[in-house]
């Protein structure tokens, strides 16, 4: 018998542009085989509904809510951030959800639909924690469209609602092995489970990059409405891209992904191509040399690297962006810990076109060993599982 699932998602999961749509697509492709899946989402435009087709593929039902902020329910307890998800719709089509298609287990993903959890019932129910980096003040990119001070009220607020809210799941799935134990230390005694964000690596398929110009294209690939992404793009074109021109003035840096502000059209320059959202990432990634991420906010898991070792194209990444994968320093990813390293390091892996190539070698082997979404989706489906033996024990 298959597991009857209902899952609430923020975001419609297609067109998957963005990280956090790709797990979610991903997965639910992944559980389609061993659970019927509702699915209800919100979305920000009805011409998202004519995507509606590719997710029936994968569950058994479909149902958006076009998200307005001026219908959300305003109330003391639930943060700015959760609120603007908040909507009478949107309980409505959840509590009808639950006694018409009557769940086995609900799974909620993101803290922005957590609130929900009032309106499932005692229903096992499951959340997907994908950045327990909130937890650090500094760290959290939620609320960045606001001044210090009041983001700092702000974010008291949410870190009260998000302890409150996580008792109340059967058990929370982070993304790293990092996340866990910032979980455990922030909620005592929830059940938790760690479940990367994987790759599709039929989809992203291996070539090795064998130009060997030392002069050659980097790129970043990311979703620039969520911050870390804006911040890291900006910071690497104004820091540290740079002093890797005074060293290499032949190389290029590619732009690349969806949300972009008008902001970052300011970057453009004879060495630098702001290109924006396209169909598929692929070409771009595949026709750079080195794949950068200098990442300084945010935790998780950042999927475009994974697609870029998935690829055969090698990375170069802060620390930080390098945290959440099970990756070696010079053996799988070259690893930055300041500016002045991060661009040492591009142009070494620049003149080296063996490095490069060993490097993007070893990472494909990793990707393939450890973060295939069909593995992946046998591992939530396992979680489902023991979330309802225990539940029903």
């Amino acid at each position: 018998m298959k597991i009857k699932l209902l899952l609430l998602s923020p975001y419609f999961p297609y067109p998957a542009h963005d990280g956090g749509k790709v797990r979610v697509y991903n997965l639910i492709k992944q559980l389609s085989l061993t659970c019927d899946i509702c699915l209800l989402s919100f979305i920000d435009s009805l011409s998202t509904r004519e995507f509606i087709p590719e997710m029936e593929k994968y569950c058994v039902q479909v149902r958006t809510i076009l998200r307005d902020e001026n219908k959300r329910i305003l109330l003391d307890t639930v943060p700015r951030s959760p609120s603007f998800y908040y909507t009478p719709e949107m309980i409505q089509a959840v509590e009808s959800a639950i006694e018409v298609f009557k769940p086995d287990i609900v799974h909620i993903e993101f803290l922005n639909m957590t609130q929900y959890r009032f309106h499932t019932g005692g229903i096992p129910a499951v959340y997907t924690e994908h950045d327990m980096s909130s937890i650090d003040f500094h760290q959290s990119f939620h609320d960045r469209d606001m001044p210090e001070n009041e983001r700092f009220v702000e974010w008291t607020r949410l870190i009260k609602f998000q302890k409150m809210i996580l008792k109340t799941f059967d058990g929370v799935i982070v993304l790293t092995d990092r996340d866990k134990e910032l979980l455990e230390g922030f909620v005592s005694g929830v059940r938790s489970w760690c479940i990367p964000t994987g790759v599709d690596i039929d989809y992203f398929s291996f070539s090795l990059n064998s130009l060997a110009e030392p002069c050659k294209r980097l790129v970043y690939v990311g979703h620039y409405k969520h911050f870390p992404n804006y911040d890291a793009v900006l910071h690497f074109a104004n820091d540290i891209f740079p002093r890797i021109l005074a060293e290499l003035p032949g190389v290029m840096f590619d732009i690349v992904g969806s949300g972009m502000p008008r902001t970052l059209n300011g970057l453009e320059h004879p060495n630098i191509r702001v290109i924006g959202e396209v169909n598929d990432v692929r070409s771009y990634i595949r026709d750079a040399a080195l794949f950068v991420a200098p990442i300084r906010l945010g935790g998780g898991i950042k999927g475009k690297i994974l697609e870029a070792m998935s690829l055969g194209t090698a990375v170069v990444a802060s620390t930080e962006a390098s945290e959440g994968i099970h990756c070696r320093d010079n053996r799988d990813i070259l690893v930055a810990s300041n500016d002045e390293s991060f661009a040492k390091i591009t142009v070494r892996a620049l003149n080296n076109v063996g490095l490069r190539q060993s490097i993007a070698t070893s990472a494909r082997r990793l990707v393939e060993s450890e973060y295939d979404w069909r593995t992946l989706g046998k591992r939530l489906n396992e979680t489902y599982h023991s979330v309802l033996l225990q539940k029903h024990s």
